[in-house]
């Protein structure tokens, strides 16, 4: 019988947790996209294959980018964290904007993310 977890957690344990959930479906993705990669150098794709393989690479990149906020944004004193140092972490514009609390657009299938 497994223990149910309690309704209370340091929320840097939570945090830490959440960006090792995020950092492993991200390795995950690379492997899948490692795969179908493979498959369309030996010729069993399609052009839009090739717009697939940039969306799972979208992906990817948000998901590393939300795990390394993750990992930054870990309260450190008195359960606050810093923000602003934590975003200094995220490379992708769009992400650091949103994880800011800013409206900017998410990049769909076949779009860039700058940088």
């Amino acid at each position: 019988m497994r223990e149910s977890p309690t309704s209370h957690a340091p929320i840097d344990a939570v945090l830490t947790r959440v960006a090792h959930e995020l950092g492993a479906a991200a390795c995950e993705l690379a492997e899948l996209e490692a795969g179908l990669a493979a498959g369309f150098a030996e010729g069993r794709g399609a052009a839009s294959g090739i717009e697939q393989l940039q969306g799972l690479d979208a992906i990817g990149q948000r998901l590393r980018a939300l795990e390394t906020f993750l990992f930054a944004a870990a309260p450190r004193t008195f359960g606050l964290t810093d923000l602003l140092s934590a975003l200094d972490h995220v490379q992708l514009e769009g992400v650091r904007a949103r994880l800011a609390g800013g409206e900017a657009p998410i990049a769909f299938s076949g779009e860039a993310e700058l940088w």
